[in-house]
């Protein structure tokens, strides 16, 4: 039986902008960027944010006190250099050194290259392990920076917030909050020339490879931090260059798997949290959103929101129940500029995040055991009434006041230079996520015995998988290859595939056995993204079944209206479990 499209139940459309600009749906002129109300406890975040701001606006004024050791080289060297990858570790272990009760180190692997990849923990009292803060019920804040070599920014900033933790301003949040750092995700690409590069030495943009994890770095974040630490929230900071007035931007999740208290949650106030700190130290904010290839179009074609899927660490930590949030600082071309005031915004978001988090301690633990207890529920059981978001695609959802530098085609072709002209504008903003598949939320996944390396890759990423010994015979949806689309090159390290699909009820026999993904999992949204096929980051995406299946085949995974009977054995987690 050929299964139909079935309709999103709970979120057939759903706007990817959180806190945003005014908009008007029919057009016409939108007076000024208006604030949506952080709700919770935003008025006590602002008015303590701005107590320690005021100490911030001046970052080489602030630092008189500060131990020369922990001095960034940025900042000894007036944020004309950056600081290399050893002395990031340098200082480090120089701040452990100050706060052995509050900071602790953990090596957590090493990059391509063999540089070290660290782990830093800051909490008071100092945490013996990842679950001593559950116990406690504190929030678990997870920051990771520089995934993009040539994104310095973040990795400055967040050294700077490390030390105000640890020995300085903000220390008070430690009261309410643990913090998990990875402060140089990428350390070959940051090391890479003079300002670095976006990929790392084998050509991969780490920062698409959250559902592969094929690159050392990505799977130490993953295995080593992610799993076993399970964040309630998580910040990836990165820089963005191109025609940009705005000063800093964020995003949540735009992935469809992520609990709905969570998204709300990272939407809205945790959102508006960044934005606020941002504007009230006097700087100008912007959801995070794509520019036409041809900038000087900006006001005729409007901006875009960001999709993606699981490949990237927003939307990564969404599908893993966290309230995560992209971190963008605007960036010139040349990396050398403004460096400080680009750590400083930097800095200042993970700041108003951080102090909104620590206020509202309990409605983010809150949020995120919902989302996870909202898993446990609708994967218990089938029901037509409840679908999944497979695949996805952006529209219109109406104009939005919006500055933009003009800009001007280079005579010789080459790219595009700014005419030194602002302009305001109002132009279509393509931020509204609408259904392209969608099917009813199994109860589970069977992987046929023979494909156990996709076993153990759900496995990598903190899934359970049990394994079912011996005659297997159930009742399954199977996948149908109906057509296969592969990118004649690839992007950033990666071959870009479209497959699709048509399920088909049928009686499954496997003489030996198979795995059993059972979709109750809190991270049940990961499950979902590697194994539909339509997915963008699925197993079939990403070439798993490119040696075994081709179309009017079907794939050795199957869908489940109903758990097997026959019982199955938890396997155990990589490193011996989390």
């Amino acid at each position: 039986m050929t299964m139909p499209f079935v309709p999103a139940s709970t979120h057939s459309t759903y706007p990817a902008a959180g806190v945003r600009p005014a908009r008007r749906a029919g057009g016409g002129r939108a007076a000024a960027p208006t604030r949506r109300p952080g709700g919770m406890r935003a008025a006590g975040c602002l008015i303590a944010l701005a107590l320690v701001l005021a100490g911030f606006a001046s970052p080489l004024a602030a630092q008189a006190g500060v131990p020369e050791e922990l001095r960034t080289h940025a900042e000894r060297s007036g944020w004309t250099e950056l600081t290399p990858h050893d002395e990031v570790l340098g200082f480090y272990r120089a701040l452990a050194r100050h706060a052995p009760d509050e900071v602790r180190l953990r090596s957590i692997g090493t990059s391509r290259e063999g540089r070290e990849l660290l782990a830093v923990t800051i909490s008071r009292p100092g945490v013996s392990g990842p679950s001593d803060p559950h116990v406690r019920g504190r929030p678990i804040v997870f920051i990771g920076a520089q995934v993009h070599g040539n994104e310095q920014a973040g990795k400055e900033g967040l050294m700077l917030f490390a030390r105000d933790l640890a020995v300085g301003a903000s220390a008070d949040l430690l009261e309410h909050a643990v913090f998990v750092l990875v402060p140089q995700i990428n350390p070959d690409a940051g090391e890479a020339g003079t300002w670095g590069t976006r990929t790392n030495p084998a050509g991969y943009n780490v920062n698409r490879d959250y559902s592969r994890l094929v690159n050392p770095e990505s799977r130490a974040v993953v295995e080593q931090v992610l799993n076993p630490w399970q964040p309630h929230v998580t910040v990836d900071a990165h820089e963005l260059t191109g025609a940009h007035y705005y000063d800093f931007f964020a995003l949540h999740p735009s992935t469809l798997y992520t609990p709905t208290a969570v998204r709300e949650m990272a939407a809205g106030p945790a959102t508006e949290a960044v934005r606020s700190a941002i504007e009230g130290a006097g700087y100008t904010y912007f959801p995070y959103h794509l520019l036409p290839s041809d900038p000087t179009l900006i006001p005729e074609e409007g901006i875009s929101g960001a999709g993606y899927g699981i490949r990237i660490l927003r939307n990564y930590g969404g599908a893993r129940g966290a309230v995560s949030l992209l971190y963008e600082s605007r960036r010139d071309e040349d990396a050398r500029l403004r460096l400080e005031e680009r750590a400083r915004w930097q800095r200042i978001a993970m700041e108003g995040l951080s102090r909104w988090v620590a206020e509202n301690a309990a409605d983010v633990v809150a949020a995120v055991e919902e989302g996870r207890a909202e898993m446990a529920r609708l994967g218990a059981r089938w029901d037509p009434a409840d679908s999944i978001v497979v695949r996805t695609r952006l529209e219109v959802s109406g104009t939005v006041a919006y500055r933009s530098p003009e800009m001007r085609a280079l005579p010789d072709g080459s790219g595009f230079e700014p005419t030194g002209r602002i302009l305001d504008l109002e132009v279509p903003f393509r931020d509204r996520i609408v259904p392209v598949v969608a099917r009813i939320r199994p109860v589970g996944y069977l992987i046929e015995a023979h494909r156990g390396d996709l076993a153990e890759a759900l496995l990598r990423h903190g899934l359970e998988v049990e394994r079912i010994e011996g005659p297997l015979e159930t009742s399954v949806e199977s996948f149908r290859v109906d057509s296969i689309a592969v990118a004649s090159s690839t992007a950033e390290g990666y071959y870009e595939r479209s497959v699709w699909t048509t399920t088909e009820v049928r009686t499954l026999s496997l003489p030996r056995g198979g795995y059993l993904v059972r979709a109750t999992q809190p991270m049940a949204g990961v499950a979902f993204a590697l194994l539909e096929p339509e997915d963008v980051d699925s197993f079939a995406s990403e070439g798993a079944f490119a040696a075994e299946k081709s179309v009017g085949g079907t794939l050795p995974v199957h869908r489940l209206r109903e758990l097997p009977r026959a019982a199955g054995v938890l396997l155990p987690a990589p490193g011996g479990g989390r």
